[in-house]
């Protein structure tokens, strides 16, 4: 869901190792701490399962990937390590009420946030946004249960399930909130060019590969048939890309910062 709220919006502009998993809190705190060492662990044998699927519950590693860290996972971790090192990572989560990691409250959820800020690993600021089900509409809520945390109470237009693209209309309206809220991290410019399509001619189409989960699409296509990644030109993970995502993420209180889909 987040991933795909930020691509939707413009505002994802590289790619981070855990783009389209399913993973918590739990998850990045344990990554950062044994520096991605099991984030990045390589199968021992066929039908084994990534440790963090059985390490923490509502966890899906690398769905796109087979289940494993490939290299594209590898380049993304040098990148994380960069914008960690920098100081320079604001940390963007959504939650459903009642509906992932076991069904714990936002206070659990919350503390885990805390935790996780608390490794002091460059984790500049997290966002929550906790999307209440059922109950009726709420007005959005901000609050700051914690140094570095901010949580947005928000009901969606209609329920949705765990991970569930949300509606434009709640799209469209947590966008406004987060860009009053961070207005430097969530500054929204001109839409992004559509992905350039070649023309069709009497030839068979040429096809492009997703980065995100390695299906082939033919030329005319902008969007991948498989997971709905948006596609890339040229590719944001090819060697020459790195420079060129830190030159895209924005200032925030003078600095630059990387907005990370957690």
């Amino acid at each position: 869901t987040t991933a795909r709220f930020l691509q939707l919006t413009g505002w994802r502009r590289q790619s981070l190792p855990l783009d389209w998993c399913a993973a918590t809190f739990k998850v990045w705190q344990h990554m950062l701490g044994d520096d991605f060492e099991t984030l990045l662990t390589a199968p021992k044998g066929e039908g084994e399962t990534h440790p963090y699927d059985s390490m923490f519950p509502d966890t899906l590693m690398f769905k796109h990937q087979g289940g494993w860290a490939n290299d594209d996972v590898h380049r993304r971790v040098a990148r994380l390590r960069t914008i960690l090192q920098q100081r320079r990572a604001f940390g963007l989560a959504f939650y459903f009420e009642g509906q992932e990691d076991s069904g714990f409250s936002l206070e659990e959820v919350v503390e885990d946030a805390h935790g996780l800020l608390a490794l002091d690993r460059g984790v500049r600021h997290v966002a929550l946004v906790w999307l209440q089900q059922g109950g009726g509409r709420a007005r959005p809520s901000w609050s700051e249960p914690a140094g570095g945390l901010s949580v947005l109470r928000y009901s969606p237009i209609c329920e949705l399930s765990h991970g569930e693209t949300l509606l434009p209309a709640d799209t469209v309206r947590l966008a406004e909130l987060l860009e009053a809220r961070f207005p430097a991290a969530f500054l929204r410019g001109p839409a992004p060019a559509p992905a350039q399509v070649p023309e069709l001619t009497g030839k068979p189409e040429a096809s492009w590969q997703c980065e995100d989960c390695g299906e082939q699409n033919v030329a005319q296509m902008a969007e991948c048939k498989k997971c709905q990644h948006e596609r890339q030109a040229p590719c944001v993970d090819s060697d020459a890309s790195s420079e060129n995502d830190a030159e895209l993420d924005e200032d925030w209180a003078g600095q630059r910062v990387g907005v990370t889909a957690w």
